[in-house]
């Protein structure tokens, strides 16, 4: 649910994040860059992506948030890359209206947190939005488990299907530890590690504690005749105090034609 309070202020949160310090904690998404390089050289001066509004406002422990925008000319179903900040996560790609409109659905971390949501399409000079999640005023320890994106695709290669390195971020509330890894849980016929390391992203203010960490998965396989669909789930490890919402994250995968193709809830 989106919220703007009146008297918020970006500029009056007691934690500011600078935005050289969003753009190194981002996990930018592969359609995102490939939709960026291919834009020519002549889009830097013409129509703009745009989201309205480009400041946004998530109210504490919100889960997602609803984003609009629109892309100039674009024709309908035109794919819209977006990128998300460690911390935030959400689909790879928006498809535009007969208008140019798109939405994009996002899941926001838990704690006081901002980020730069960049959308980016061939033709058109990206646009971006800053999200500021609102810090809890007490309560539980909670945290989020987020894939950024959350859709990618394999190419089989050698008798096996391979995927890229899949990127996920981690957050917690009340400045409590990050978890020291991710457990992973693969479907039958899939196989990758069994856990990975956190890497916490570093906060602006130095003596605060990092809220926010992130993840990379790399070596995801499936055999040639595995499961045409099954979860990939992953797990925080190492921290007993906080309790997550929800529990953990799966990563859907699905064999499409001559491509599995996976997205998480």
């Amino acid at each position: 649910m989106l919220e703007s309070p009146p008297d918020a202020r970006p500029s009056s949160l007691a934690f500011p994040v600078p935005r050289r310090a969003v753009i190194a904690g981002a996990v930018w998404s592969a359609p995102v860059v490939a939709l960026a390089l291919a834009a020519p050289a002549a889009a830097a001066s013409g129509a703009a992506i745009a989201f309205a509004p480009s400041v946004a406002f998530a109210a504490s422990r919100s889960q997602t948030l609803t984003l609009s925008g629109t892309a100039p000319d674009a024709a309908p179903g035109t794919l819209i890359g977006i990128g998300y900040p460690a911390g935030f996560g959400g689909p790879a790609t928006a498809a535009a209206g007969v208008d140019g409109s798109f939405t994009v659905t996002v899941r926001c971390p838990v704690g006081g947190n901002r980020g730069v949501i960049v959308a980016a399409a061939p033709g058109l000079r990206s646009g971006s939005a800053t999200v500021t999640v609102f810090p809890p005023a007490g309560g539980a320890d909670e945290g989020t488990l987020n894939w950024s994106p959350d859709a990618g695709a394999a190419t089989f290669q050698n008798g096996r299907w391979e995927f890229p390195a899949q990127t996920g971020s981690v957050s917690v509330s009340n400045g409590r530890a990050l978890p020291t890894g991710i457990a992973l849980a693969y479907p039958a016929g899939y196989t990758g590690p069994d856990a990975v390391a956190v890497t916490p992203v570093p906060p602006s203010d130095a003596s605060a504690p990092a809220v926010t960490g992130v993840f990379s998965v790399e070596g995801i396989s499936a055999a040639q005749q595995a499961a045409t669909s099954g979860e990939i789930v992953a797990t925080p490890v190492g921290q007993t105090i906080v309790t997550y919402v929800p529990a953990s994250a799966p990563l859907r995968v699905e064999l499409v034609g001559s491509e599995i193709i996976c997205a998480c809830d």
